[in-house]
């Protein structure tokens, strides 16, 4: 056996038996987690397997991104190329995984959750309202009441998609500390399931700007929307387009035409938005404290630009970052367990210190 700190006995190459587990264990889950959806929504595999494809070519191009920064590190630096084949190894197992979770999720959450209907929403604006003394979409708009304010919030709600598809691939290249990488990727796919799935089948609801189309008519979100239609007439005027708002016109046929199409779907609670901003700013944070700040503020302004366009409660977010936290937390103790003689308190890979040593 090998002693604490010696590496474990490679599998193919470098690549340890521990990595080939770990990663069979989370894409088998993903595909437990697949055939469980399409056994109850019915799916037409047809449809299916196009979707999958689909993902498969945007997984692949983006892991040739990645790999392409990767290779740009090393010739800066050689000391990045160390267990370069684990590197690309792991960056197959998030691709496929990034491939599989869209189209899956897209089963439960078009096909399946509409079945639940919406039961929390009334439950939801009320806790809000109580906590304020009025609706929060009104503090945020206060706020944030402008084209310009409504332009950044709407930036970031959308800036937010490429750093949550990107963070398994680029942690799978960039991180040589097999805790740390695999916390990242196993976080990252669990919470597809437990916040996304369970925690969006318990919480069903639909979300302030479908509130009086879904479940009644209510006078503020009423005006909420009257709001969010002006500034998008002010916008255009400008020469500008709020597209967080021109999705909510898009989102609402797909649903009503009950199509499978991954993007679409309703979910407000927990808020999978701010869950996986949370995610991004925990792993910049364990990186490096510095990092973690403008992450964690990015984090804020997600959730913000989630209240300010009436995608979700003010509760839906801090409940999907408490989630995110617990599993971010529970993946951890794994990971210590799959890497017993990992070097816990290397945050960052040796190659991401070397890169800084040389912009200092």
């Amino acid at each position: 056996m090998a002693s604490p700190g010696e590496q474990s006995p490679s599998t193919i190459g470098g690549i340890r038996r521990a990595d080939v587990l770990s990663a069979s264990a989370l894409v088998g889950l993903l595909l437990l987690y697949g055939c469980l959806m399409a056994a109850i929504s019915h799916v037409e595999l047809g449809r299916l397997a196009v979707h999958v494809s689909n993902f498969a070519g945007l997984s692949f191009y983006s892991a040739i991104l990645a790999s392409c920064g990767y290779a740009a590190l090393c010739l800066l630096n050689s000391a990045a190329r160390r267990n370069a084949d684990r590197r690309f190894f792991w960056l197959a197992v998030a691709g496929v995984i990034t491939t599989l979770t869209f189209p899956f999720f897209a089963m439960f959450k078009e096909l399946v959750l509409p079945t639940r209907g919406f039961l929390w929403d009334s439950s939801f604006a009320h806790f809000g309202r109580l906590l304020f003394g009025t609706s929060p979409w009104l503090l945020a708009h206060d706020e944030f009441g402008s084209v310009a304010g409504a332009r950044v919030l709407d930036l970031a709600y959308r800036f937010w998609l490429p750093f949550m598809f990107g963070l398994p691939l680029i942690s799978a290249v960039f991180l040589d500390d097999d805790r740390l990488r695999l916390r990242i990727i196993a976080t990252w796919t669990v919470s597809w399931i437990a916040i996304g799935t369970i925690g969006g089948w318990y919480f069903a609801s639909a979300g302030p700007c479908f509130f009086n189309t879904f479940i009644s008519h209510d006078a503020d979100y009423a005006n909420l929307l009257r709001r969010l239609a002006d500034l998008q007439q002010q916008a255009s005027r400008q020469g500008h387009s709020i597209e967080s708002l021109q999705y909510q016109s898009r989102l609402l046929e797909t649903y009503r035409a009950h199509d499978y199409a991954p993007g679409g779907g309703i979910s407000a609670m927990p808020s999978m938005h701010v869950a996986m901003a949370s995610l991004v700013a925990m792993v910049a944070f364990r990186i490096d404290w510095r990092l973690g700040i403008p992450f964690a503020a990015f984090a804020v302004t997600v959730w913000l630009s989630t209240v300010f366009f009436g995608w979700h409660y003010f509760v839906d977010g801090p409940v999907g970052a408490l989630m995110m936290f617990a599993i971010w937390s529970l993946a951890k103790r794994v990971a210590a367990r799959v890497y017993p003689g990992s070097t816990a308190g290397r945050s960052i890979d040796i190659a991401l210190d070397d890169a800084e040593l040389l912009v200092a």
